[in-house]
């Protein structure tokens, strides 16, 4: 059902209500969009002069990413993605810290691989960086790459030297992935990408074990 309203003038600080009626026997249900973002991050969009998003725009799901993977935290993701409209990635902090450990994180690296690529049933709708500029040379400390009059691309899994510690950005500039859900989003495809992952072989890395040796450029 879509209404189009011509012409209406609406005042600052003035309370509306709009009141429709519907003589049909179908059941009218009205509904938020979805918004899932990654636990132990920034949840976006932020608040904004007085208004909470979550507060009345959207309904707020997370993406429990950095859970140690195994068949619970499947389930988890699979049920989140079943709900959520729009998926949020706040910053790099989950999807680079999981490929230093990938024996840990083995179905977290592989969900960010379909979310990325399209197997999973989303669509980048918009993305955000902010490189340092110095004319048309644009330098990324976030990913440690340049470019020439274009921001430098992002890869999918990063530990290059040359990249910054987190810190320097995830609190002042982090890089932004938005994702959009498909019409043809399914969930028994997105089990059959999570579930082709074999849990059996989940190993715990202390810290000492990461080392961007393991971290494959896709």
């Amino acid at each position: 059902m879509t209404a189009t309203f011509d012409n209406i003038a609406l005042q600052k600080d003035a309370d509306y209500s709009l009141v429709v009626f519907d003589d049909s026997e179908t059941p009218v249900s009205i509904n938020k969009n979805v918004v899932a973002n990654e636990s132990w991050d920034e949840g976006l969009p932020m608040p904004l002069d007085g208004y909470d998003p979550f507060g009345g725009l959207y309904s707020g799901q997370t993406m429990e990413v950095r859970w140690p993977d195994d068949a619970h935290k499947r389930d988890v993701l699979l049920a989140t993605l079943a709900e959520t409209d729009y998926l949020i990635l706040p910053s790099q902090r989950a999807i680079w810290s999981t490929c230093r450990i990938p024996m840990t994180y083995p179905m977290t690296m592989e969900y960010y691989r379909a979310l990325f690529d399209g197997r999973l049933g989303f669509d980048l709708a918009a993305s955000f960086s902010a490189p340092l500029q110095l004319g048309p040379l644009r330098v990324s400390d976030v990913g440690g790459s340049i470019a020439w009059n274009a921001n430098p691309t992002l890869p999918l899994f990063n530990h290059s030297w040359l990249a910054a510690e987190e810190a320097f950005s995830v609190y002042d500039h982090p890089p932004v992935w938005i994702f959009k859900k498909r019409a043809d989003f399914s969930l028994k495809n997105a089990r059959q990408i999570l579930s082709s992952v074999d849990l059996s072989k989940v190993v715990v890395q202390a810290r000492l074990d990461a080392s961007g040796d393991w971290c494959p450029a896709q």
